[in-house]
């Protein structure tokens, strides 16, 4: 995940509903970043984590530990 584009591409495979949301709630002046994508996922994940399933859960993990081992500034995001 080389861009915030492809971040959300990886989200947006696992929870297809993000990709609407997050493209409503865009506001292009604020730039496209890890850390707006991530803070803007955060909204959504408090919204339906409740009923992710399992399989979302562990792929939204492998994301997570992948975003890490990248390090740099989508590292700092996540």
């Amino acid at each position: 995940m080389k861009s915030p584009e492809q971040l959300l591409d990886h989200l947006s495979q696992v929870f297809p509903d993000f990709k609407l949301e997050f493209d409503e709630l865009d506001d292009p002046s604020q730039g496209f970043t890890y850390h707006r994508l991530m803070l803007d996922f955060l909204v959504y994940w408090g919204a339906i984590a409740r009923t992710a399933t399992d399989s979302q859960i562990i792929e939204l993990a492998r994301i997570i530990n992948e975003s890490v081992n990248i390090g740099g500034a989508i590292e700092n995001a996540i």
